[in-house]
């Protein structure tokens, strides 16, 4: 059964609040496209160019990526959990990023800072903007 899903600039009014799981679809595009997975179902419900989370929590699995850099090939072991918000207008925030095959293997800020939580999370075409970052504790 092939999934209907199709790529929307930004996730449906009925999915807003919820509980979801977001990461970059690499298989996806052109241009950058982001996974929604529900929390509840384990199913991706969207294909969205821009999605906002509140309350977020940036999870990388260890155990994926240490498979990931085994095979050689990129897998989904990275992503961002949180509640499903309206997208605001502005993309402003300080950029983060996740590199699976450098750094330490977690979210960091550009500046190299590591990334555990944020207040918001804004995933769009240029990246990933956060606002009221928290700090791992190494």
């Amino acid at each position: 059964m092939r999934n209907r899903l199709e790529i929307t600039p930004e996730p449906s009014r009925e999915l807003l609040g919820g509980p979801v799981d977001a990461y970059r679809n690499l298989n996806r595009g052109p241009g950058r496209v982001w996974s929604v997975r529900c929390r509840r179902s384990g199913l991706v419900v969207a294909w969205c160019r821009r999605v906002a989370l509140a309350e977020a929590t940036c999870v990388v699995s260890q155990a994926g990526r240490v498979r990931a850099h085994a095979d050689g090939r990129r897998n989904v072991h990275a992503y961002v959990r949180g509640t499903l918000i309206p997208h605001p207008d502005s993309d402003s925030g300080l950029l983060a990023s996740y590199d699976p095959f450098g750094g330490d293997g977690r979210f960091e800020l550009v500046d190299g800072t590591p990334l555990a939580t944020a207040g918001v999370v804004l995933l769009g075409p240029d990246g990933m903007a956060v606002t009221d970052p928290g700090w791992e504790s190494d």
